[in-house]
């Protein structure tokens, strides 16, 4: 059985990325320079990592994690998860991010467990449920996002089309703004 984690009840999350943000990463140990050649640990610029995290992980953090992979240029690891992974992505979102260009074989509908022992920089939430279910994590920048859930959209399949459009765009540009802000400081 695939464990549940409802967003809202993720202290075993919190300690867990508590614990492992407190462990020395190789990057940041003092090693002699024969030690470096050795493993081949030269200076580097260290790229960040972003986690945006929603329930289902099939609409809002997967248009979230193209649309931040294609404008971080290669600068940030992006990855997507839900607590309760629908087990696909929407094809309406999908759609939406082909719309302007973007790639989506590699998008994968995924479980937050399998990035709870990895350096994570940034947790992003992008649903209201998601507000509740993140607690402040120690060495972890916590961003809440809410953007309404393209899957609840109603009518005929152009207006649903609009309502991800215009959620996609709304992520866009908090992503843009984020980015920019991040390297203007």
């Amino acid at each position: 059985m695939i464990p549940f984690y409802n967003l809202c009840d993720l202290a075993h999350i919190q300690t867990r990325l508590r614990d492992r943000s407190e462990q020395s990463h190789l990057h940041s140990q003092n090693w002699d320079e024969p030690s470096k050649k050795r493993l081949n640990l030269q200076p580097t610029n260290i790229m960040k990592r972003v986690l945006i995290l929603c329930t289902g992980n099939s609409c809002r953090s997967q248009m979230a994690e193209a649309i931040w992979r294609d404008k971080a240029a290669g600068q940030w690891q992006v990855d997507s998860a839900g607590s309760k992974p629908a087990g696909y992505v929407h094809p309406k979102a999908i759609e939406a991010i082909k719309e302007i260009g973007l790639p989506t074989e590699n998008l994968i509908s995924k479980s937050v467990d399998q990035f709870l022992e990895q350096p994570i920089d940034v947790a992003v939430t992008v649903c209201d449920n998601a507000k509740e279910a993140c607690p402040v994590l120690p060495g972890v920048t916590m961003l809440h996002w809410p953007f309404e859930d393209p899957a609840d959209a109603t009518g005929t399949d152009d207006e649903q089309m609009m309502f991800f459009r215009r959620v996609r765009d709304q992520i866009s540009a908090a992503i843009e703004n984020y980015l920019n802000e991040s390297t203007n400081h």
